[in-house]
């Protein structure tokens, strides 16, 4: 459940902990698909609170993450490290920072473009040993994100994406994850948010990359 705080505030109460997110939203004008939260960011957002050893004691990196829901999720269930990322804006990416800061999370905002992943030679600064994204597949944007989940993944690592159905490549995305031959798929789930407007149809896919999980330690970033 969610309410109004304000022309630009949404406050979403966690499940299980019932623990307020509190997060300001930009127009589209600002921040264009990033501006606000959407139905996978939300259902991301209560599946992590529900699933909290995906990302206890863990890195981990989110995706386009818009206004920052999931990552700030994922902190508050009891993940080591969080970097939030999205496309090279300042008005999203001092967003992210301040809604961290708004919820008590100490998370790195940085820029990320997908494409760039998929470079020849590319080899990222930092991998993670989890990877959270929704509603990420739309348009001609699967195959670079196989590229950064696979190139940013740390060897053991998971990689947890909710997207809508019925968008386009989202029904192919598990296949190349497969065919890239840097892990295997977990799972695939269909699941659905049901609130007051509707109902949005979601997939839920799991992967883990090849190799030794790397250690890390069990202290949260919340």
């Amino acid at each position: 459940e969610l309410r109004a705080d304000g022309n630009n505030a949404r406050t979403f109460l966690l499940p299980r902990t019932g623990r307020p997110v509190h997060l300001n939203e930009l127009t589209f004008g600002e921040a264009g698909l990033g501006s606000n939260v959407w139905d996978a960011g939300i259902a991301l957002g209560i599946w992590l609170q529900e699933n909290t050893h995906v990302v206890l004691g863990r890195s981990v990196l989110e995706l386009g993450s818009g206004v920052g829901l999931a990552g700030i999720s994922s902190a508050l269930a009891g993940a080591a490290s969080i970097t939030l990322t999205d496309v090279d804006s300042n008005a999203l990416l001092d967003n992210l920072a301040a809604n961290a800061a708004r919820n008590g999370v100490d998370a790195t905002s940085a820029a990320l473009d997908w494409a760039e992943c998929g470079v020849a030679g590319y080899s990222p600064l930092e991998k993670f040993s989890c990877i959270l994204g929704s509603d990420l597949v739309y348009y001609d944007q699967a195959a670079a994100l196989v590229h950064a989940v696979t190139k940013l993944l740390a060897p053991g690592g998971t990689c947890v994406l909710i997207n809508v159905k019925g968008r386009e490549g989202v029904e192919g995305f598990a296949q190349l994850l497969r065919e890239s031959g840097q892990g295997i798929v977990l799972a695939e789930h269909e699941l659905a948010l049901v609130h007051n407007f509707g109902r949005t149809p979601l997939l839920l896919t799991t992967f883990e990359k090849h190799g030794a999980a790397l250690a890390e330690t069990s202290t949260s970033a919340a």
